[in-house]
């Protein structure tokens, strides 16, 4: 199952009267940078082959390298295309009236959990690397009333997002628009 822009609305009911306001997932620096990771382990592997095909006059040593290469690049390629069905189908969604994190874990179990913005006792930013403060990207954790398993036990909300002052600044602001009403 394929999760479009517009089937936003099905992940996670919405009433009448709520409207989204801000859809973020992780920051485009962070799949980059494992694909480059990755290119940086296929190349290395073309590297080894090369110097085996130079150096190796054993046709049999040759063939099973390739061999074993090839199945090691089809499973980078496979893990890759794992990670980033992970990282478009999860999200997190901010409502005028609650805040919605949707976990993609693997290829078909998805985790969706929400809290209410009247239930939100503080929310925090964690930017704390030059990366993060180059490529203005960090992490949001938002402490809720009650259950401390409403959002996340564990970790941050909002991972490696995008503009992470402008949503500690939005959800605030929108929790004191519903603290008013």
């Amino acid at each position: 199952m394929l999760l479009s822009w517009s089937d936003i609305k099905s992940v996670s009911p919405l009433n009448d009267e709520e409207q989204i306001v801000l859809v973020t997932r992780e920051h485009w620096i962070i799949p980059f940078m494992r694909v480059v990771v990755y290119s940086l382990f296929v190349l290395f592997l073309w590297v080894i082959g090369w110097i085996i095909n130079t150096v190796v006059t054993e046709k049999v040593v040759v063939e099973l390298y390739h061999s074993f290469s090839l199945l090691a690049t089809s499973f980078i390629v496979l893990l890759f295309a794992l990670y980033y069905h992970n990282y478009y189908l999860s999200m997190q969604i901010i409502t005028t009236e609650r805040i919605v994190d949707v976990d993609q874990k693997g290829l078909f179990k998805i985790e969706t959990n929400d809290a209410f913005l009247g239930n939100i006792e503080a929310v925090n930013l964690k930017q704390g690397t030059i990366w993060q403060n180059i490529f203005n990207f960090g992490s949001v954790d938002v402490e809720t009333a009650g259950s401390p398993t409403t959002l996340r036990a564990q970790g941050s909300v909002f991972e490696n997002i995008p503009h992470p002052r402008h949503v500690v600044e939005l959800i605030n602001s929108l929790k004191h628009d519903a603290e008013k009403k």
